[in-house]
């Protein structure tokens, strides 16, 4: 749009009374030509008529505030926007606005709140540590910096802005930095739980676990009712092995949220209750948070290496005169280590995965013709076209009872399709939920379901699927053909 549509457009909205939208124009217009005088006269009087508008009663403010921090947002929004139409602009108004719209996933219209919000008060220290919030969602991680260091240059002592920026330097890897910036929130603000919360998640990175567990325990006894406290002392009461502490950690934690499935899975994992596989929510979340260093942290420090040795079976296999293969699914796909291996094999490759975070990498990597974010079993079975190799690595130690899966890639196998799997090592039994939140399945029980399903095992071979603190967790590793 020309300089000359906008400023038309401006006008038109002038004379319908929104006001609002003809600003926001002049604005953009101003910013690229600072001395157009038509947008200058236009901001003039825009600005003029807004002097005749009377101040935000303070009851209407208290009201407004009343019903944002009961969570009453809707409500709040409507009160917002009769005092746009009726009052001068209030930047605390325009920031709880701006949260409402950030909250509801509208990050870009709350950015411009908070933007509005400063240029009514330059030194508003508050409206850059939300535009500096807004941006950080946006992945705009260069302008979200500047806005919190914007918001400290004016205000040292805003504790907000220094949490703020600790969690962008958490989120690029400067975990010293961001301590600091936790500290002097902290500092600052000694009830400020959140900032005590992201500290122990740094000290928890840096594996100073008892030091992380000091962070917590201060950030519920500041907020005994933050579920996330309770998960994360249990989380590292876990990894010292205090299983009891653990247990009675996340057990308070489901107290204040009692449909927390992902929490629910870890005490029946630690409780020794067996169940048929882990929630949705537990898997996407784990790897969501994973996502980030999953790569160098399992190849690299845990030596992980079945993809590559799931593709040399699969090389081997010329022996059987297998087709060329066409058509091939990766359940559970990650960030692509197995797609990766496998790219070359094949004409098609679909990956399936429940962490969108996982999916994004492999996205990047452009190894899979289609990416999918879904539940196995329920994408499977949506799809009319058959396959002829399904490839899983360390996928089914989080589904435990696998009789649904075999079933469903039995319907979607062409004649000879291949399934190539690894599990985690169960010596008696069929399957079991172990402290670790994982699954093991016996030999004996993944025989049992490829007999039903009209598979034949070709292949198997005890593996070391990657290192643990303990030493090394054994697996099994299946070459199955229908």
């Amino acid at each position: 749009m020309s300089v000359t549509s906008f400023l038309s457009k401006a006008k038109q909205l002038r004379n319908r009374g929104q006001n609002d939208e003809a600003y926001k124009l002049y604005q953009q217009v101003l910013r690229k030509y600072p001395s157009n005088q038509e947008a200058i006269k236009g901001i003039a009087a825009l600005e003029k008529q807004n002097l005749n508008k009377a101040e935000v009663p303070l009851e209407t403010l208290e009201k407004v505030l009343s019903l944002y921090n009961g969570k009453k947002f809707l409500d709040a929004l409507n009160e917002l926007e009769n005092c746009e139409k009726n009052y001068k602009k209030n930047i605390t108004l325009l920031n709880i606005k701006g949260a409402i719209l950030s909250s509801e996933g509208k990050v870009s219209a709350a950015l411009r709140c908070f933007e509005e919000s400063t240029e009514i008060k330059p030194d508003y220290d508050e409206g850059f540590s939300n535009q500096g919030l807004a941006l950080f969602k946006l992945n705009r991680l260069e302008e979200a910096a500047i806005a919190f260091e914007k918001s400290i240059s004016i205000n040292p002592k805003n504790a907000e802005a220094h949490n703020n920026i600790g969690i962008l330097l958490q989120q690029q890897g400067q975990l010293e930095e961001a301590k600091h910036s936790f500290e002097k929130a902290i500092e600052i603000k000694e009830t400020y739980y959140e900032a005590h919360n992201n500290l122990g998640n740094v000290l928890q990175k840096q594996n100073m676990l008892a030091e992380a567990i000091d962070s917590y325990r201060r950030t519920v006894n500041i907020n005994p009712a933050l579920f996330e406290g309770h998960v994360n002392i249990g989380n590292i009461l876990k990894e010292l092995g205090d299983i009891s502490g653990a247990v009675v950690s996340y057990k308070t934690a489901l107290t204040i949220d009692p449909e927390a499935s992902h929490v629910a899975h870890l005490v029946n994992a630690l409780s020794g209750k067996n169940t048929n596989t882990a929630p949705r929510k537990y898997i996407s979340k784990v790897f969501d948070e994973y996502a980030g260093h999953f790569e160098s942290h399992l190849v690299d420090e845990l030596e992980y290496r079945i993809p590559s040795v799931m593709k040399m079976y699969f090389d081997d296999l010329n022996s059987l005169n297998v087709e060329k293969t066409k058509r091939a699914v990766d359940l559970g796909c990650g960030t692509g280590l197995v797609g990766k291996a496998f790219k070359e094999s094949v004409d098609f490759l679909w990956g399936i995965d429940l962490s969108s975070n996982m999916l994004e990498k492999a996205k990047s990597k452009n190894i899979y013709n289609r990416l999918t974010r879904g539940d196995i079993v329920d994408e499977l079975e949506a799809q009319e076209e058959s396959f002829d190799l399904f490839l899983s690595a360390d996928t089914f130690i989080y589904l435990g009872n696998l009789e649904n899966i075999f079933k469903t890639i039995a319907n979607k196998s062409h004649p000879n399709a291949l399934f190539i799997f690894s599990v985690e090592h169960l010596e008696e039994g069929d399957f079991v939920l172990r402290e670790t939140g994982r699954y093991a399945q016996s030999y004996s029980y993944i025989k049992k379901l490829a007999e039903n399903n009209g598979f034949r095992i070709v292949k198997y071979s005890n593996e070391r699927l990657r290192k643990d603190r303990d030493g090394w967790i054994e697996g099994g590793l299946y070459v199955l053909q229908h």
